[in-house]
């Protein structure tokens, strides 16, 4: 799984442990988990995201986490990801937090990708805070199939 490099300027405050990211296909009927790589356009796909905060700054602190799904499509036409970010609240506690950006079947054309992927934290005014992180996958591949496959 790709790590999250986080960077956070706030004493008393850490991201601790394994922050990492990661892309795949929707549990197919055998209940195998397909290749994170290479995914068929008609299929649906998830990122998943696992971070954990530390220390005492935890309890003053509110506001949102602001997550993002990017794909930079590699030749031919530009592609932006619709509906790539969601938000998860700030926990005012040292806490575990797992999200999850899941992306409908259809939506990104045939062709070849680098997912990144940004956290952010912001305030309750909406005020960019100090705490910022991305993550960079391995090429991934989204193909058609013909009609009935």
């Amino acid at each position: 799984m790709p790590n999250l490099t986080f960077e956070e300027t706030l004493d008393n405050f850490s991201i601790h442990g394994h922050a990492v990211f990661s892309i795949h296909e929707v549990v197919g009927a055998t209940g195998t988990i397909p290749a994170d790589n290479i995914i068929r356009t008609d299929q649906q796909w998830h990122c998943h995201f696992h971070w954990h905060t530390l220390g005492g700054l935890n309890y003053l602190i509110c506001g949102k986490w602001k997550l993002s799904v990017l794909l930079e499509k590699w030749g031919g036409e530009e592609f932006t990801l619709p509906n790539n970010e969601i938000t998860v609240d700030f926990v005012n506690a040292p806490n575990t937090y797992n999200a999850l950006i899941s992306v409908p079947a259809g939506l990104v054309p045939a062709g070849a990708y680098k997912p990144v992927v940004i956290v952010t934290m912001e305030g309750p005014t909406g005020v960019p805070g100090p705490i910022a992180a991305f993550g960079e996958g391995s090429m991934m591949q989204f193909y058609d199939v013909g009609t009935g496959l």
